[in-house]
């Protein structure tokens, strides 16, 4: 399958995987290197941990945003199987990672804010992992993935995917992403107290 593909594709893919790998691998380095030059107080080691975090996920959305370019040019050409082999292989594994680096960073920035709200970790975790598809209109399924038109903009082809327990969702439209929480926070305006809640109150 792999010796069919266009080399100018194949080309872009081989990039896209080399650079993403210096930059996840400069991150950690970095980190490490931060992280043991001075170990004293907590706050320095939160301030290092959330840097390095936040970078991780910043890399992470640059490479779904260059997939996203390769599959845009697969569509409606004989490589239309390319992008639809990208979408599966790379970019759902992708956004899992993606949201489970946006649940740690909120945990690390919102101690606490959530420990004052009457929830704690086990309740967060559970309405992390809680399936996305239960709080919007499924209109096919895919093994374990639910597709939905988008409850953020006007669509007729649905690209919200919601990907089962403790998968989150993500739109291929408008590029919105998240877990449970972040969803139900947009969804009604809730704060992230309200949202825990609301989802333990539901599931």
């Amino acid at each position: 399958m792999f010796d069919i593909y266009d080399p100018m594709i194949r080309s872009q893919l081989k990039e896209i995987e080399t650079e993403y790998k210096k930059i996840v691998e400069k991150d950690i380095a970095d980190f490490n290197k931060e992280f043991f030059l001075d170990k004293e107080n907590d706050k320095f080691v939160e301030d290092v941990r959330l840097k390095f975090l936040k970078s991780e996920k910043n890399s992470v959305e640059e490479k779904i945003l260059d997939y996203e370019k390769i599959i845009e040019k697969c569509q409606g050409r004989v490589y239309q199987w390319l992008g639809d082999w990208i979408r599966e292989h790379e970019i759902f594994p992708l956004v899992k990672k993606l949201n489970s680096l946006k649940y740690k960073i909120r945990l690390w920035e919102d101690k606490d804010f959530v420990s004052s709200g009457g929830v704690n970790e086990e309740e967060i975790q559970i309405a992390n992992d809680a399936d996305c598809s239960l709080f919007v209109e499924v209109v096919r399924k895919e093994n374990e993935r639910s597709w939905s038109l988008c409850p953020f903009h006007n669509e007729k082809t649905p690209s919200f995917c919601s990907y089962g327990n403790g998968g989150g969702w993500y739109c291929f439209s408008c590029s919105e992403g998240g877990n449970a929480i972040t969803l139900i926070k947009k969804l009604y305006g809730y704060d992230f107290v309200q949202a825990v809640k609301f989802i333990l109150d539901k599931i």
